[in-house]
């Protein structure tokens, strides 16, 4: 064990110090560090010497040791974690819909494009079935074509858009109900 491992074990396990302390404490096992560096032994001899950080703590806190692994998490963000949830519970019960609906809109300009992109086959099927020819339908089949390829490149910045937006509420979700904080908090 270096001397980063051991002296970040041992201010660790003595949270329960006042500040002050701490601070003391540890700097006297720096210079324990140092005086061991200048008679040429290596951290790791040094920290060996020493002994085990987490003793040395249970040695200098006595009775108020504890081990703060074992201590439950905060109690804190545990309530912002539940607050954030029932948050979250009514946000998607109302925005379901919403969802829902741009979804819908979204769906609904890629059938359009499709559609008016087609126009000029649907022409050329009516005029084989029906041996009609209009100079007005090839005219207005060719215009829909030119807006549905246009409807196309919209529908396709738009769904991308849309993936970016959901994605992201997606992983919002994933990290309140996985208790970490997000950048906004």
């Amino acid at each position: 064990m270096n001397k980063s491992m051991f002296m970040a074990i041992l201010q660790h396990h003595l949270y329960a110090l006042p500040a002050y302390e701490r601070h003391e404490l540890l700097a006297e096992y720096d210079m324990h560090f140092q005086h061991g560096m200048r008679n040429g032994q290596t951290e790791d001899e040094i920290a060996y010497e020493l002994g085990d950080p987490i003793e040395l703590a249970r040695e200098a806190l006595g009775e108020k040791y504890i081990n703060p692994d074992l201590l439950p998490r905060e109690t804190a963000s545990t309530s912002r974690t539940i607050f954030a949830l029932i948050g979250q519970f009514f946000l998607n019960i109302s925005l379901t819909p919403v969802l829902l609906s741009l979804w819908a809109a979204c769906l609904s300009l890629v059938v359009a494009a499709a559609s008016l992109t087609l126009a000029p086959v649907l022409v050329t099927f009516e005029f084989m079935f029906n041996d009609y020819f209009s100079v007005g339908k090839i005219f207005l089949s060719i215009a829909c074509l030119g807006l549905g390829l246009i409807a196309i490149l919209y529908a396709v910045k738009l769904l991308r858009a849309w993936t970016l937006v959901l994605a992201r509420y997606f992983k919002w979700i994933g990290r309140t109900l996985k208790g970490e904080r997000n950048r906004y908090e």
